[in-house]
């Protein structure tokens, strides 16, 4: 038997394609909370590219599912909760403060567990900023869902 018994039964994980600075429309397919990863906790929001306007060289193409992965351990947890926080809020159209904290656990629960939003189409910009350290960050901006415009901006009739 030995270390390589078992292989068989070894979950891969295939690389995602990242999303690249741009403005986007995308197709949610999964949103998970990966527990005790090797860097800790992370929020995963996998998206299928539906239409993408960008300048950048290694901007994923139409049909590219790619992921927008944030850590929420240790030092990260304030940043990452905000992160969540922001997401939560394009999803709903509401900020923080119209709904109390046991309706954005269940909303948050219900988006993780039972999947919801999968097949959702959002808005999504993507940038680059500097972080205090003077390293690149790429920043997430999750807009809410699109309108009719914003399909025919993007050249998709819905």
């Amino acid at each position: 038997m030995g270390y390589f018994s078992k292989l068989s039964t070894v979950k891969t994980y295939s690389k995602s394609a990242y999303f690249q600075p741009g403005n986007y429309i995308v197709e949610i397919q999964k949103v998970k909370l990966n527990e005790g990863g090797y860097k800790g906790d992370s929020f995963v929001i996998e998206a299928k590219v539906k239409a993408v306007t960008s300048d950048h060289p290694e901007v994923p193409k139409v049909g590219t599912i790619c992921a927008h992965v944030w850590a929420v351990s240790g030092a990260k947890r304030e940043m990452g909760m905000a992160n969540w926080m922001e997401f939560m809020s394009a999803v709903t159209g509401c900020s923080p403060d119209e709904k109390s904290d046991d309706d954005w656990q269940e909303l948050s629960e219900a988006i993780i567990d039972e999947d919801q939003l999968n097949g959702t189409d959002m808005l999504l910009q993507v940038f680059m900023t500097k972080t205090k350290a003077g390293n690149d960050f790429t920043v997430h901006k999750w807009q809410g869902f699109p309108s009719k415009e914003d399909y025919e901006e993007f050249g998709i009739s819905e």
